[in-house]
């Protein structure tokens, strides 16, 4: 029940904001994006702060921030100089322990960056993200569904011992659902006699994202197990931490900008 209340207490903020665009968008996904990379130097250093740490959250709000402002390209370098002066301070740890560190330079600011990009009135506006949103959300819940009431043989056991491959294909046919029934309106620009995309698309979309949104799922798996931790932090009651969120958001949003940029350069 918990975990119901922190959801419906927290969805509508977030939706409102990506609605209302700048400034309150940008703010919205800046706190994000320091939040998940606190909570990443904290798993990699297992529960404490250090100057690496501090250096992996600034790289990520710098390169994000960035972003906002439509430097991109700054927002690249920021990235490569943040990744590789994180690799040197931290050269005295542990090796995974520095590999871990500077993925998440590299890989929080990237997925970040494509939120960020994607949100842009000429790119997606808050239309399509809210249609990523919702297939997102669609994949996690189908995928709980599906795994809770059917189970069977697991999905990656080592990392993620809950997750089945009948919650994958719940999750996929959640996704594809969602995807269709929101694309149709969001895409469509406001006329219901004319669906966007081709159908086709729209499904394929839905099916990827939501094989990419579980991947996303199962790789921040891989960094609590990493480290003995359950969660990425408390920050959320009834759910853990922001990453433990949008592990899946992340992942997808790369995915999605990867796709819109390559369909712009072949003129898709």
């Amino acid at each position: 029940m918990q975990r119901v209340l922190t959801a419906v207490v927290l969805a509508p903020p977030v939706l409102l904001a990506l609605y209302f665009g700048t400034p309150y968008s940008d703010l919205l996904i800046l706190l994000a994006a320091g939040v998940a990379a606190w909570e990443w130097s904290r798993l990699c250093n297992r529960g404490t702060l250090d100057v690496t740490a501090g250096l992996v959250i600034g790289a990520v709000l710098a390169a994000v921030l960035a972003a906002e402002l439509g430097l991109y390209s700054v927002s690249a370098w920021v990235v490569v100089v943040g990744a590789m002066a994180t690799a040197v301070l931290a050269s005295n740890r542990q090796h995974e322990s520095v590999a871990w560190m500077v993925g998440g330079v590299i890989y929080l600011s990237w997925t970040f960056i494509s939120f960020v990009w994607l949100s842009q009135p000429e790119i997606f506006g808050y239309q399509g993200i809210f249609w990523l949103l919702f297939v997102v959300w669609a994949t996690d819940i189908g995928a709980y569904a599906a795994g809770r009431s059917i189970g069977g043989p697991k999905l990656a056991p080592r990392f993620s011992p809950n997750k089945t491959w009948s919650g994958l294909i719940g999750g996929a046919l959640a996704a594809v659902a969602i995807s269709l029934a929101v694309g149709a309106w969001v895409f469509s620009g406001g006329d219901p006699a004319y669906l966007g995309p081709p159908w086709g698309y729209l499904v394929m979309a839905g099916v990827v994202l939501a094989v990419v949104a579980q991947m996303g799922d199962l790789f921040e798996s891989r960094l609590k197990r990493q480290f003995d931790a359950k969660d990425s932090s408390r920050i959320i009651p009834g759910h853990g931490g922001v990453l433990d969120r949008i592990d899946g958001l992340l992942a997808a949003s790369l995915a999605c900008a990867a796709a819109v940029w390559l369909g712009q350069r072949m003129g898709l």
